[in-house]
């Protein structure tokens, strides 16, 4: 086991949904603040995308989302031992009709997310709920990272499918069985993928839920969990996105796609404290601005 993955399961052995959580994230909190890892491409990420703002409510910005992600590891640790908690922490749902037509018509769906709020409680949650979720998950360049995460997913109840060669097939495969395909969709896609307009900003784009759906008929779902307070979380699922089968594949992917990255857009200019700030989202070697 690596360094890593002893000090998550370090961390996993001694937290609990009390005084020891808040006193773990202050600590936690505070360190990771000191180190600011990736803050220099949090703070380009927000000069760009909002540029208004001024370098003390960048500061602010990028310290709240470390605070978040914090949280997010702390409360999802907590589950590990006690997934049905999520049951409790989820205080209000708007839309769960979506999800409950689809389980009862025992149909699958693709479910588009993004690093928003605390996913690993909301996968946790709709497990919990009795829906048939199948997590799309990209594992840790850290093997001993990579294994634990999978050992927690596993008693969480989550069934996970990595990214890889045959993802396609195995994912195509569960949605014909009837499960909700879940994909994070805000992160940087290869240069095979679409480069469309995110946030305002051209960025290669996960093609994935898009052609998923064109591919079984399934529709796709928003659906994203919002940290209101520590241990108290709202989920809200969005309308559904037809697949636009009146198109020829390319294009169809384009405008599903552009229209998922609206959605994501959002849910981060909701609450923008809550999305990973810290990623590369933008890679292209000159990014423009397009209009909206």
């Amino acid at each position: 086991m690596s360094l890593n993955a002893l000090v998550l399961e370090g961390l996993r052995g001694v937290l609990k949904p009390t005084w020891r959580a808040n006193a773990a994230v202050a600590l936690l909190s505070s360190l990771v603040k000191a180190v600011g890892p990736r803050r220099d491409v949090a703070d380009n990420n927000l000069k760009m995308i909002f540029p208004q703002l001024t370098s003390g409510q960048r500061r602010s910005l990028i310290n709240a989302s470390y605070k978040h992600l914090v949280w997010s590891i702390v409360e999802f640790l907590c589950l590990v031992d006690e997934p049905e908690l999520a049951l409790r922490w989820v205080v209000d749902v708007n839309g769960e009709e979506y999800l409950e037509a689809y389980k009862r018509q025992g149909k699958g769906i693709v479910i588009l997310t993004g690093h928003i709020g605390n996913w690993e409680l909301l996968a946790a949650w709709l497990v919990c709920r009795g829906y048939p979720l199948v997590a799309i998950v990209r594992k840790p360049d850290d093997s001993g990272v990579a294994d634990l995460l999978d050992r927690y997913r596993a008693r969480l109840g989550i069934d996970a499918i990595p990214k890889g060669k045959f993802l396609m097939r195995q994912a195509v495969h569960k949605i014909r069985e009837g499960a909700f395909v879940g994909f994070l969709a805000d992160q940087a896609g290869s240069e095979n993928e679409p480069k469309l307009p995110f946030m305002g900003k051209l960025c290669y784009t996960v093609g994935g839920p898009a052609a998923l759906s064109l591919l079984t008929g399934a529709q796709i779902v928003p659906v994203v969990a919002y940290r209101l307070k520590p241990f108290r979380h709202k989920v809200i699922v969005g309308a559904p996105l037809t697949p636009r089968r009146d198109l020829p594949r390319n294009q169809a992917i384009n405008v599903m796609t552009e229209r998922a990255n609206a959605i994501l857009e959002g849910m981060i200019l909701r609450h923008p404290e809550q999305w990973l700030w810290f990623h590369r989202r933008w890679r292209l070697k000159e990014t423009s601005n397009v209009d909206l």
